[in-house]
């Protein structure tokens, strides 16, 4: 699987995730003013469609690299992917349910540094791989495929 394919295929995981997630029930006033502010914003039924519109065009996007796709072939690829869709992107970061936002900020750094593109911060691999993972298990128990 393309690396672009997996960000695309983690953020769909997140969509359906949040809508899966229900009320967090922290005692901390604080958290719950946060959770209430960041519930407001988020958005799963648009995230889980952001998602799907996404991996629809990344499947089409880099339809064009083959399997023997050199590593500066696909970097190449995920900035301009990147480029073309940051708006996409930036929304999907915005709409993401609070219980997964930290993993899809995660995956979006990780692409952003695939990709050669400024990051504000360092994804390990296994950071990326475990924020995938969740992802990936949240979509297949919530989002309408």
């Amino acid at each position: 699987m393309r690396p672009t394919t997996i960000l695309i295929t983690s953020l769909a995981t997140l969509t359906l995730t949040l809508a899966a997630c229900g009320d967090d029930d922290s005692d901390s006033g604080a958290t719950t003013a946060t959770a209430t502010v960041a519930a407001a914003t988020a958005d799963a039924d648009r995230y889980c469609a952001l998602t799907r519109e996404l991996d629809t065009e990344g499947e089409k996007f880099f339809s064009g690299l083959g399997e023997d796709a050199s590593p500066k072939q696909y970097e190449a690829a995920e900035r301009r992917f990147i480029t073309r869709f940051t708006r996409e992107l930036e929304e999907l970061e915005q709409v993401a349910p609070q219980q997964i936002k930290r993993d899809v900020g995660t995956l979006l750094a990780g692409q952003r540094e695939r990709a050669g593109l400024p990051s504000t911060t360092t994804v390990p691999e296994s950071e990326g791989s475990a924020a995938e993972s969740r992802i990936q298990a949240w979509d297949k128990r919530n989002c309408d495929s």
